[in-house]
Formats: structure tokens, sequence, C-alpha cells
């Protein structure tokens, strides 16, 4: 639906940053999880943040996505 407005056309990105459901998918299939899950994952995390102010939230969470998947840390190459 554009899963984030709620118009229920979940295949159209109608501004950029609205989340489909290839977006999901794509999440889902990372992790080993379910659409489902990773739905409730994403309600409950923003449940548990709100409240806590944009800037606070977002920037405690920026760089641990990556931390938990083991994503190492990218190389600035030398000039």
């Amino acid at each position: 639906m554009c899963m984030s407005c709620g118009c229920g056309h979940v295949h159209e990105r109608h501004k950029q940053g609205d989340i489909t459901l290839e977006d999901l998918q794509r999440a889902a299939t990372n992790h080993g999880l379910s659409v489902e899950q990773v739905a409730h994952n994403i309600e409950r995390s923003a449940r548990a943040t709100a409240g806590a102010g944009d800037a606070q939230s977002s920037s405690s969470t920026r760089g641990t996505a990556a931390q938990d998947e083991g994503v190492p840390a990218r190389d600035t190459p030398n000039m």
C-alpha cells in the first residue's frame, strides 16, 4: 500500500521513502523471517521509540543494524 500511507496499493511507492511489500519481503528474506514477523518487529520498535524524540531514536539505532548483521565498517580509500 505504499505500506506507509495505508492506501491499499502494496506495490506502489508514492513518495521517496515509502515502504512497499517488496521492501518488507526483502527484509524478511535477509533475516529468515516472515513478512508478518518483520512488520511486527517494525511496529514493536516504533512503539518502543515513540516519545523518545526522532533525533535520539534515529541516532541511537543508526549503527546497530549493521553491527547486528556483522557488516564490516566500510574502509575509506586513501587518496
